[in-house]
């Protein structure tokens, strides 16, 4: 059967795109490699388990994953329907506008879809400083979600006095819903439930029958056939799909892998990351009222912006879980536990941020017919990376009074924060020969009408907004298709 427009995956670039394409009133079939059955999430108890670096995370439902042996890149490789909107936490602040200095398109051309994906994922803005940044209206302010938001961090925030221009801060943009149940018993972010999930929205699409949808079908390839393309599947070889156009969102990894297995010559693909770290820190401002009922996703977020073209923004997300903090330091230090007074654990917090693919210290290589991802270190970034960290931190512990652990700082493993991509980026031109690029417009330059949707076209991971510059530049991608038509 030949189809216009067939959509693979069924995670946020996928969404994106089909709801670009309905936006114009076109058929769509949209394809995932998963079983919907196929159940992948974050686990309701309370049961904190570590990572090979000692990381804290909460158990993910699955029985595909082993969380014993936690590995990020296993995640992100497998196959589930909704993608990685299953286990994220939820954070979708918009990138800056030097965010795409290197990409072959501007904020301002997303701008309307960053507008149009806030409204669908739930996002709230408030009266702060990254409303300001953004231009965002007034009306827009949600004072109740704001309500969600711990006592701690209204009085960190308050704190700063030194309108020091290198950064920009507010309350963390989440996809939260507005009816979310905070309970003081509940910790490591909210129920999946009050999360925005991809899949969801496919759901009701399908139920409403704006699109169709197949499952369990695992791409492998796609060959040109006449002026059609055409999809040959890994686990069903009978049966093949013809399409007039294909908007390929399988994911960072699958995504290139696709690609290289289509192509005629051997290439390689490099994968990129925007790198996340961790620190611990302690509060030293004034005191708080410790009310247990508040969310405990993000609380706020901070972006320390770039000095020259050599350099780029930081990202940092504080997160204050007073459970989880009590619970890790009974894990790891035992009966020292007992000898730390409430007054002091109460003003422990988290710092967790992420770096521009740039300034990374991975990248992973994925070759033609080699289902294996080669990671490669860069040690000389890691070294440039902390030190830019730790100075950024002094500075912001100066204006939001706290104190850094610094030799508990520590850089995320290849793939440990889920941002990848940029294996097939987006340029005007290249004068590489058999250079593997998209066009501005998403559509892959070996193959007409193959339209490549999640990160895998990103010219550079950003350091903030990556989740819902995913989904925003999706939509844009599909709604150019249909312009050009």
């Amino acid at each position: 059967m030949i189809y216009d427009n067939v959509v693979v995956g069924t995670g946020l670039s996928a969404l994106g795109c089909i709801l670009g394409l309905i936006k114009n009133n076109k058929k769509v079939l949209c394809i995932d490699a998963s079983n919907e059955l196929e159940d992948l999430g974050k686990t309701d108890d309370k049961d904190v388990i570590f990572c090979n670096q000692g990381l804290p995370l909460r158990k993910i439902r699955n029985k595909k994953i082993k969380n014993k042996l936690f590995d990020p890149v296993e995640i992100v490789d497998n196959h589930f329907y909704g993608g990685l909107s299953n286990i994220w936490g939820g954070n979708a602040l918009r990138p800056f506008a030097n965010e795409f200095d290197e990409w072959p398109l501007s904020y301002d051309l997303l701008k309307p879809y960053f507008d149009k994906c806030e409204t669908i994922m739930n996002i709230s803005h408030f009266d702060d400083k990254f409303s300001k940044k953004f231009e965002i209206e007034e009306e827009k302010f949600n004072k109740s979600k704001k309500l969600l938001f711990s006592d701690f961090i209204k009085n960190f925030l308050l704190n700063d006095k030194t309108e020091n221009k290198d950064f920009i801060y507010g309350l963390a943009r989440l996809t939260l819903e507005e009816n979310s149940q905070i309970s003081e018993n509940y910790f490591f972010g909210c129920k999946d439930e009050n999360i925005f999930n991809s899949k969801n929205e496919i759901k009701r699409l399908v139920d409403e029958k704006k699109i169709e949808l197949k499952s369990n079908m695992v791409l492998e390839k796609v060959n040109f056939d006449d002026d059609k393309l055409k999809l040959i599947f890994k686990n069903d070889k009978v049966n093949i799909i013809l399409t007039k156009k294909l908007f390929l969102g399988t994911g960072p990894i699958n995504t290139p892998k696709i690609i290289l297995n289509s192509l005629k010559q051997e290439k390689k693909a490099i994968v990129k990351e925007s790198q996340p770290f961790f620190i611990p820190c302690f509060y030293t401002g004034r005191d708080f009222n410790n009310n247990k009922k508040h969310h405990t996703l993000s609380q706020a977020q901070i972006v320390f912006n770039s000095k020259n073209n050599n350099d780029h923004n930081t990202y940092y997300e504080v997160k204050y879980d007073f459970n989880l903090i009590d619970s890790i330091i009974k894990i790891k230090y035992g009966f020292l536990y007992y000898l730390i007074p409430n007054f002091l654990k109460k003003r422990l917090f988290v710092i967790t941020g992420f770096i521009n693919s740039n300034e990374s210290s991975f990248e992973g290589e994925i070759k033609d017919n080699n289902d294996n991802l080669q990671i490669i270190k860069k040690e000389k970034m890691l070294q440039y990376s902390r030190k830019k960290i730790l100075d950024q931190l002094k500075t912001l512990g100066k204006a939001f009074s706290f104190i850094s652990i610094k030799p508990l700082l520590k850089f995320g493993s290849f793939g440990r924060g889920f941002h990848l991509g940029g294996s097939l980026p987006m340029k005007k031109t290249s004068l590489k020969k058999d250079d593997l690029f998209t066009n501005p417009n998403g559509e892959f330059s070996a193959m007409k009408n193959l339209f490549i949707i999640d990160s895998s076209n990103f010219t550079n991971i950003p350091a903030s907004g990556f989740s819902l510059t995913i989904m925003a530049n999706a939509f844009r991608i599909a709604d150019t298709s249909c312009s050009n038509d």
